[in-house]
């Protein structure tokens, strides 16, 4: 708890312009594991433990202190709840990341920036050295099959679900597979149904957690508010041997959301509802046929201690929250291994690649006021919240576009500069690069028009020098992602 409660605050710290305080609520229930009683000993203890979790922080970021409310004022926050045996509810706050491609963009450029070499769309396919010792890896450019080999004295894993099949490519029997996985999935509905918090509700449903020391004996929804509408989960499935590192079916879905409208009947969600299915592989503890459940712990294993073979770590992690945290300990380790005093890490106190404000509200309003006669307050506000203080090298490329495309709706003149930027500035490779991982698409609005998708593919294929068949295959390979994420149930 200590370490979670601090490294949110970390990232309040070094990203404020991608991270900020979201309280949350969580109904409290007759006298037992879910009373007022118990939840007020763990409000108490969470905040001890997180007793200088604001250190450091603007004060509009601060992390306020956990309480209990009233059912009254439950019920006016939260209308329809379940009625039966309600005390109340506990209020406690977290930090929500609306936009974790951004967080990672500014995270890769701030390792650029500190001299870390970057290359994406490279693909190992095998690793350098003899015996037991890895002396680097055997590459391939995935874009233009050029063959690498990039020797290094060691070789860290950190290719998340693909952990295993990176291993694999090492041959060695003594080699043994880190950790299984499973699916998870979340679903963003076009509505929000409890503005400004997020909700903790239980399902009906029995439920095992077969990491808890103290069974709840149900499983708990989160909603939170997301854009214009809410995101919900978390659903946990086996990964399946016949279908590895796939998406999740209707019937999944509709399970989901079953259990879900059974725990909260006031959501009332229908297929309609559902704006994007949002799903991945995560590291799961059992291998249940009917329900996986992802790990809690992240993993560091140094394969020289544990199988003796030199020269290469994996590591596991879970939460995006404990990331920053994981990377110092693997680093760390890397010190260790050769007879050397780790220096201290700083990376808890720089702020990441346009993260630089000391209060992002007050620098919203001033770039507002300055930029008034180029864009709108809504467009400054919501650049700065994706790019922070970097946001004018978007401007910069607003201006070009603006005079490629002079009759272009302002808005889109934005999005297209956003995608100018991204290849660029961001090493945007493929129009998906831009589209999902770059600027970013509000679903629970409409899905971006198809006129839209063809201008960024236009605009990209002249910064990249595409020709008409590569700038056709990229707008497609769009579309499809579009139309398997957007549900099919609609």
């Amino acid at each position: 708890m200590r370490q979670s409660i601090r490294e949110r605050s970390v990232f309040l710290r070094i990203a404020p312009h991608l991270i900020h305080p979201l309280p949350f609520l969580f109904p409290t229930y007759g006298h037992g594991l879910r009373g007022k009683e118990l939840f007020s000993l763990a409000l108490f203890i969470h905040d001890l433990i997180g007793f200088d979790r604001n250190q450091g922080l603007n004060h509009k970021n601060f992390l306020r202190s956990s309480h209990l409310i009233s059912k009254e004022e439950f019920r006016r926050l939260v209308p329809g709840i379940d009625d039966e045996g309600l005390t109340g509810a506990a209020l406690c706050y977290d930090a929500q990341m609306l936009n974790p491609e951004r967080l990672l963009m500014s995270l890769a450029q701030s390792a650029d920036q500190a001299g870390a070499h970057l290359a994406n769309y490279v693909k190992i396919t095998g690793f350098l050295g003899s015996g037991d010792e890895v002396q680097g890896v055997i590459a391939r450019d995935v874009l233009s099959d050029e063959k690498l080999e990039i020797q290094a004295h060691l070789v860290i894993n950190a290719s998340g679900p693909w952990a295993n099949r990176v291993l694999n490519l090492n041959q060695d029997p003594k080699v043994a597979p880190v950790t299984s996985f499973g699916r998870a999935f979340n679903i963003l509905i076009k509505r929000q149904l409890v503005p400004n918090y997020a909700l903790g509700v239980h399902s009906r449903g029995k439920y095992k957690d077969c990491q808890a020391i103290i069974q709840k004996g149900s499983r708990l929804f989160i909603i939170t508010p997301c854009h214009q509408g809410s995101l919900i989960g978390t659903a946990h499935l086996p990964l399946g041997p016949e279908r590895p590192h796939n998406g999740v079916t209707e019937a999944e879905i509709m399970g989901f959301v079953d259990e879900l409208n059974k725990g909260f009947p006031a959501g009332a969600i229908r297929p309609s509802d559902i704006a994007w299915v949002y799903w991945g592989i995560q590291p799961t503890p059992n291998l249940d046929e009917e329900m996986a459940q992802f790990s809690k712990r992240y993993e560091i294993k140094d394969h020289e201690y544990e199988q003796g073979i030199k020269g290469l770590i994996s590591v596991i992690g879970v939460k995006f929250t404990e990331a920053r945290h994981v990377a110092e300990k693997v680093v760390n380790l890397v010190f260790k291994k050769f007879r050397k005093t780790p220096t201290s890490s700083l990376t808890a106190s720089t702020p990441v690649y346009g993260g630089k404000i000391d209060d992002v509200e007050g620098f919203m309003n001033e770039e507002a006021r300055r930029q008034s006669n180029r864009l709108s307050e809504e467009m400054i506000r919501s650049l700065i919240t994706k790019y922070g203080a970097a946001y004018p090298g978007v401007l910069f490329c607003l201006d070009e576009v603006r005079r490629a495309w002079p009759s272009l709706p302002l808005t889109q003149a934005v999005r297209l500069a956003e995608v100018m930027y991204g290849v660029r500035e961001e090493g945007a490779q493929k129009l998906t690069d831009a589209v999902f991982r770059r600027m970013t698409i509000d679903f629970t609005q409409s899905p971006p028009e198809k006129d839209f998708l063809e201008l960024c593919a236009v605009c990209m294929s002249k910064e990249m020098g595409w020709d008409g068949n590569k700038e056709r295959n990229e707008l497609r390979e769009v579309e499809e992602i579009i139309q398997s994420r957007i549900s099919p149930l609609t």
